[in-house]
């Protein structure tokens, strides 16, 4: 259950900030993201919260079968196949780098249409659906993985950099063109590093 309601958050997080985003959509993602965050710790806690995160599930594929989703689900299938972490497990691995680095877009590395200003307002109504400060969100997510027993640092999940570099084979471009800021090589050997630090 708390893999499955990752993946709807991820989801949600993801269309929010998707370069396809509409105000359907943005209405849909908010519910997933909010439901989501008010629930997956009581989930771990015991209660019965299914109902909840069945809705929260429901409002991410909404959101998604609009946005489509972007970065993390792009770099997540990889790591599924070679080292069969489960899918929503996957794609949280890379979400809270991604908030990181969408967090510092400028003109010129921006892919969405509507500008780079545009896709900080996105972050930062994020961080404030969350109720979290904007400068320290993806630590907070960081956080919220720890309650939630999800492991994000690639030494500690026996992730090699030969392994990550081989899971990125994977990567799906078209998930990517979706993401609001561009990614670079680079950006992407700079990933490792950023998740060992957790």
């Amino acid at each position: 259950m708390i893999v499955s309601g990752l993946d709807a958050f991820c989801q949600g997080i993801e269309s929010f900030w998707s370069v396809n985003s509409n105000e359907e959509s943005l209405s849909y993602s908010k519910k997933a993201i909010s439901y989501s965050w008010a629930n997956l710790n009581k989930a771990v806690k015991g209660e019965d919260v299914l109902f909840d995160l069945s809705k929260a599930a429901y409002f991410a594929g909404k959101a998604i079968n609009i946005t489509k989703t972007t970065g993390p689900h792009a770099l997540s299938y990889g790591f599924t196949t070679e080292f069969g972490l489960p899918h929503g497990h996957a794609v949280a691995l890379f979400l809270p780098f991604f908030m990181h680095f969408h967090k510092n877009i400028d003109a010129k590395t921006n892919n969405d249409s509507r500008g780079h200003l545009f896709v900080l307002r996105q972050i930062r109504e994020i961080a404030e659906i969350l109720s979290i400060e904007f400068n320290s969100m993806e630590i907070e997510i960081v956080k919220f993985y720890k309650e939630l027993d999800i492991e994000i640092n690639f030494q500690n999940l026996n992730i090699s950099k030969e392994g990550f570099t081989q899971a990125l084979k994977g990567l799906n471009h078209d998930r990517l063109k979706n993401n609001p800021r561009l990614l670079s090589t680079e950006t992407l050997d700079d990933i490792y590093e950023y998740n060992t630090k957790y």
